[in-house]
């Protein structure tokens, strides 16, 4: 059989998306040292209470928790917690993330080690869409609601549009208006997250990670590995950043060496920043064209507070291939040493 071309494409466009994964997490080891929340080590109760925010655009009205403190995000999305703890947040009670607790938090924030891109870009667009006065810009704020909530977050994005109870809690307290756009919600989310914590730099010099990548459409779930070495001037990566596909099982790719220079990469992208980004750089998601031209929605996330770092792509629409299977999902974890 001979290799899938789709495959071979996407395989291409999984240099870069490595890259930028690899950045944020070195970041983030910093961000998290440099105030706001974050950070290992438990609370205790004579710690001091912090105040984080949660965001997608603030949030007012969500059920929060941690070991010491417990309430509902405010008129600004604000939450209380100490440092070292976890906070759980709940929408209408059924849980929505968990993370441990930093100033600003996020639905991709999930605390879980295998993110789902699908369930973050569902909820996003349930919480814009339920804004009570129909306007994310000034914030959101939910609905008053006291019945059973279950709406399920975990399918895929096309199935959540037509899904009965979501369509049912919309029609009942959003006067029956229809999801927003995957596009309009990404800009939405990204225009709050450009605006968190601008002034907070992070150097990747002297990190280093290795990182796991899948890719949904190998359907005998090899795992290929890559190792990051960050230097003042460049990234070294060694190992294997891909697959080849027969068929839908899949060998991994020869093991490769490569330098990359910081100079040699694109302005206005996410590799741009290094050796330093801010926050705002190295957390993103994104709605558009890939290389290739199919749709996608791209994740590069971290946690402050942790030591790992993902990428997702999601292939929304394929215009070279009919088949379900092209719709597929590639993730790369990076864990720094």
């Amino acid at each position: 059989m001979k290799e899938n071309p789709m495959e071979k494409k996407a395989i291409s466009s999984w240099k870069t998306s490595s890259l930028k994964a690899g950045m944020v997490l070195a970041a983030s080891i910093v961000l998290a040292a440099c105030g706001g929340g974050g950070g290992g080590g438990g609370g205790g109760s004579g710690d001091a209470v912090l105040t984080g925010q949660f965001l997608d655009a603030a949030v007012e009205g969500l059920g929060y928790s941690t070991p010491t403190q417990s309430g509902k995000t405010d008129g600004s999305g604000r939450f209380k917690y100490v440092a070292g703890e976890t906070v759980a947040f709940t929408l209408y009670g059924q849980p929505l993330s968990s993370s441990i607790g930093f100033s600003t938090l996020t639905p991709s924030d999930t605390g879980v080690e295998d993110t789902d891109l699908d369930q973050l870009v569902n909820q996003l667009r349930f919480l814009q869409t339920i804004d009570a006065d129909n306007d994310p810009s000034n914030g959101i704020s939910l609905p008053i609601f006291s019945g059973v909530f279950n709406v399920d977050f975990s399918q895929r994005i096309e199935a959540f549009e037509n899904d009965a109870a979501v369509q049912a809690f919309l029609t009942a307290h959003a006067s029956g208006r229809p999801l927003v756009s995957v596009p309009d919600v990404i800009a939405h989310f990204s225009q709050s997250i450009g605006q968190v914590a601008g002034g907070t730099v992070a150097s990747f010099a002297g990190k280093t990670a290795t990182s796991v990548i899948t890719n949904t459409a190998c359907i005998n779930s090899v795992q290929a590995q890559q190792r990051y070495a960050f230097g003042p001037t460049s990234v070294a990566l060694s190992g294997s950043d891909g697959f080849v596909n027969t068929g839908g099982n899949c060998v991994v790719k020869p093991d490769a060496n490569e330098v990359v220079a910081y100079s040699s990469l694109v302005a206005d992208e996410f590799l741009s920043c290094l050796p330093d980004c801010a926050y705002k750089d190295v957390n993103g998601l994104r709605h558009g064209l890939d290389g290739d031209g199919r749709t996608v929605v791209e994740l590069s996330w971290h946690t402050p507070g942790t030591n790992k770092v993902r990428n997702i792509k999601r292939i929304l629409h394929d215009p070279l291939s009919g088949h379900a299977a092209a719709l597929s999902t590639f993730k790369e974890t990076l864990t720094f040493d």
